[in-house]
């Protein structure tokens, strides 16, 4: 698993770990909030890339592959404000593709 708190924008969030799995973050709504009180949105989107990089990265470990490790593109749907603490538990719905490319969606 990555140091989190080498990510400098994880440490200005107080994002930190929910469990031992990777994947597996918090964010605190005490330093990510907004004036409505609730959790920036940018905030949010930043629980989520980090926990999806975090799956992607043991993923590509497990199977030996290497290279480069980049967010092509996202999309995230906001259902409800975020009114406490935010948990992300990333996981991988799609395994690898026999292409050129690796690709995982990950949820």
């Amino acid at each position: 698993m990555i140091d989190i708190n080498s990510i400098l924008p994880a440490e200005a969030m107080g994002i930190g770990r929910q469990s031992d799995k990777p994947g597996h973050l918090l964010l605190p709504l005490a330093p990510n909030i907004n004036d409505k009180e609730t959790a920036f949105a940018g905030s949010i989107f930043w629980l989520a890339v980090l926990s999806g990089y975090e799956i992607a990265l043991e993923r590509s470990n497990q199977l030996n592959l290497s290279g480069n490790l980049f967010l092509l593109s996202s999309h995230i749907t906001y259902h409800q404000p975020g009114l406490s603490d935010l948990i992300a538990q990333g996981r991988i719905i799609d395994d690898l593709k026999p292409t050129k490319k690796a690709n995982w969606k990950i949820q």
